[in-house]
């Protein structure tokens, strides 16, 4: 791959307030001293691809999801070449031609901001996120064919799993199960069961572990207990 430009004075599209932004894949063969740019995911697709979330998949292909678009691309090259991008969630955004530009003030119009995307041992890619435009968190959907088809309650929602996990993160247990965690930021938000001593704009960290429900159970998410180890026994 050539050159990414990365300095000021990176161009901005017509209509565009801030100078666009992409994402750089690269790649390391000796453990991290060195690197080498493979693509700048974003161009000239989409005005925006931000907070990206990669995972290799069950078929060998790479797959991202991004923000703020919810795009979902996948490369079959090691991240060389990638996908036409393809929306995860439906809704307005701030990242495509014909559409308010100027709402990229609002992070409401955010369709995804980031979150994780992981593969459980039966081959499930799970994507967790959070929906702005829905003031959705901590939501999950999932994938049984390789991101060809998203299994979802809804076109522009998830599973909420916790509804005050902003920025999750997950990963896979060894029984298959997903622990997520995520922050939230507005704490002094209506109905905020937490008691917060600290003010009303500190954050607190919440975590859950759920699973990915069978075809024969009807399709969703299950909540499972977290024990603490010193009460076990």
């Amino acid at each position: 791959a050539g050159p990414v430009p990365t300095a000021p004075g990176w161009p901005k599209q017509e209509g565009q307030i801030a100078p666009q932004q992409v994402t750089v894949v690269l790649e390391s063969d000796d453990q991290g001293r060195s690197w080498r740019a493979l693509s700048a995911v974003g161009l000239p697709d989409l005005r925006d691809v931000n907070e990206p979330q990669g995972v290799l998949l069950p078929d060998g292909t790479l797959g991202m999801l991004t923000r703020p678009t919810s795009a979902w691309l996948q490369s079959r090259d090691g991240g060389v070449t990638w996908s036409a991008p393809r929306r995860l969630q439906e809704g307005f955004g701030w990242g495509r031609e014909g559409e308010d530009v100027n709402a990229q003030a609002n992070k409401n119009s955010y369709l995804y901001t980031k979150g994780d995307v992981v593969v459980t041992p039966d081959g499930v890619v799970v994507a967790i996120f959070t929906n702005l435009q829905t003031l959705g968190n901590g939501l999950v959907i999932y994938s049984r064919d390789n991101g060809r088809t998203w299994i979802t309650p809804a076109a522009n929602a998830g599973f909420q799993v916790n509804p005050w996990a902003y920025y999750p993160s997950a990963c896979v247990l060894d029984d298959g199960s997903v622990l997520m965690a995520g922050h939230n930021e507005w704490y002094s938000q209506d109905g905020c069961p937490f008691e917060n001593p600290y003010g009303g704009q500190t954050g607190v960290i919440t975590a859950v572990r759920f699973r990915i429900k069978s075809p024969s159970e009807g399709e969703g998410v299950e909540l499972l207990s977290i024990r603490n180890p010193k009460e076990e026994g």
